[in-house]
């Protein structure tokens, strides 16, 4: 219960920012075609509330070998956001998590830097 709460706390917080990042938006921060065009359509699917239509975008890019890590952050970043669309909140949970651990994570976008100050007494 308490990985779920905390779960849907991660997609108020930092998944509308998800939405709104473009693939490779960083100057060293690049993602192939093979990853960014599904991770694209995951993301106008999500926009349009098809969570499992965006699951299956996101597997394509997910089936893309050798991602760089910052690759891997938005995969996990935008499976997240269509599991929860999608109804799936195990799968949206592991995913935040794995975004707020992953070594692509941008500066600035883990964990402690998206919850409000109470949230992170928490942990």
């Amino acid at each position: 219960m308490r990985v779920c709460c905390i779960g849907l706390c991660w997609i108020a917080w930092v998944a509308p920012s998800a939405l709104a990042q473009e693939p490779g938006a960083g100057a060293a921060q690049t993602v192939r075609p093979e990853v960014g065009k599904p991770i694209q359509a995951a993301i106008e699917l999500i926009k349009t509330k098809k969570g499992k239509e965006a699951l299956a975008k996101v597997r394509e890019a997910q089936a893309v070998g050798e991602r760089t890590p910052y690759e891997n952050y938005l995969v996990e970043r935008v499976l997240g956001q269509a599991a929860a669309t999608a109804g799936d909140a195990s799968t949206a949970a592991r995913a935040f998590e794995n975004v707020a651990t992953a070594p692509g994570t941008p500066r600035g976008k883990g964990c402690s830097s998206s919850l409000p100050p109470r949230a992170n007494t928490i942990w």
